[in-house]
């Protein structure tokens, strides 16, 4: 970790800062994310470090990372031995985070390191979780379209509290790690661990950038996955009857309105359409329960099997090329 000289007019919220940044096929863009990172960190902290966790990129994300790591003392890089998915590399760097305060953001620069600073001094007054969020969010077409009412649906079927308003742009203290257990499962997602953990979590709105390169890692088979992963942290989605499901329950609503135009306008359906109706939505219901408890079963037959957990709190994922801790506890996992 560095300890950067600074001039005496700067005043350090914290001892130590840690930078976790997941990566995926985002080579191009790591040296001027770090650049704009170091530039912030060093008037926040005393001590900080910034962490790049390579998800498997089949490209030459990983030569960046680790030339980054060779070259900047602050920056520290491990690789992923294949795409694991994005909690799970926050969850990697998150693991070997020697810092009291944790900052994750994405790899892409829609998330403005220069947000950093509002984020941290919230946690400097108190708060144990903050999450940088946006009125006007750049994302692809596809989704912009999807991602928020995908939550929006999740958070009043299944009471995942304040969903929509969960980000990957977070500043929170590295104590609520130890709210992850040992065998989080290999699909889990990390918010809810935060959030159960955390006794004050803000939320603070800031900036979103369009991304500058590349294009978003995330279509629609992946936001469903996710979505129901936020649900369950589960290991092997049952993703075609939670879809499914999701669509009959949101298209009963309709189906009934047809049906009343449909009578109102003289043809006489009515019966015939609120049946329907019912039927859609009850089956959409069943399949979407269904979909949550194959989901915790197959978590629990996964532990019970002793199936090993991906990203876990050992990082046993980590290939070849990781800095000298990553490797410390490659070793420890193996020998356990």
């Amino acid at each position: 970790m560095v300890a950067p000289q600074r001039s005496p007019a700067v005043v350090s919220s914290f001892r130590s800062i840690s930078a976790v940044v997941p990566v995926y096929r985002s080579g191009a863009t790591l040296p001027r994310l770090v650049d704009s990172l170091e530039n912030e960190l060093v008037r926040l902290a005393e001590e900080y470090e910034i962490i790049l966790v390579d998800d498997g990129s089949p490209d030459d994300t990983w030569e960046w990372a680790s030339s980054l790591a060779g070259s900047k003392e602050a920056v520290r890089a491990i690789r992923l031995t294949r795409n694991f998915g994005e909690h799970n590399a926050v969850l990697c760097g998150l693991r070997v985070a020697r810092s009291e305060i944790v900052v994750t953001l994405d790899d892409d620069l829609q998330h403005p390191p220069a947000e950093i600073p509002r984020l941290v001094e919230a946690c400097r007054s108190g708060a144990d979780l903050v999450y940088g969020i946006s009125d006007s969010y750049r994302h692809g077409r596809v989704r912009t379209a999807l991602a928020s009412p995908a939550k929006s649906v999740v958070q009043r079927l299944f009471g995942v509290d304040d969903l929509v308003r969960t980000t990957t742009f977070r500043a929170f203290r590295s104590g609520l790690r130890d709210a992850v257990p040992l065998d989080p499962g290999p699909r889990f997602v990390l918010d809810p661990y935060l959030r159960g953990a955390a006794t004050t979590v803000v939320h603070i709105v800031v900036a979103h950038s369009a991304r500058e390169s590349g294009r978003s890692n995330y279509g629609v088979a992946r936001l469903a996955r996710h979505t129901l992963s936020t649900v369950v942290g589960a290991r092997s989605p049952m993703i075609t009857w939670f879809v499914v499901g999701a669509l009959l329950s949101l298209a009963s609503p309709l189906l009934l309105l047809a049906t009343v135009v449909a009578t109102i306008a003289g043809h006489p359906v009515l019966l015939g359409g609120v049946v329907v109706s019912v039927a859609a939505m009850v089956a959409g219901l069943l399949l979407l329960g269904l979909a949550v408890v194959a989901e915790y079963a197959a978590q629990v037959l996964a532990r019970l099997d002793g199936v090993a957990p991906i990203g876990s709190t050992r990082c046993p994922n980590a290939a070849t090329g990781e800095d000298a801790l990553a490797r410390e506890l490659l070793t420890r996992a193996e020998s356990s």
